[in-house]
């Protein structure tokens, strides 16, 4: 179970960092250039989809 909860972090991680920055990151073996999203649709994405997805987490 802890190396399943590690993988998914990472992967959480690794999405975070895609939509949030402009790093240049790694993708089956391409350079792309994350997104630098705003900070309004970085919400919508984490936050207020959660509250849609899981009813009662507020």
């Amino acid at each position: 179970l802890k190396e399943l909860l590690e993988k998914f972090h990472f992967y959480w991680l690794e999405d975070w960092k895609y939509f949030s920055t402009d790093s240049m990151m790694t993708s089956s073996e391409n350079k792309i250039k994350a997104l630098a999203l705003p900070e309004v649709v970085l919400r919508k994405l984490y936050y207020e989809n959660a509250l849609n997805w899981y009813p009662g987490i507020k």
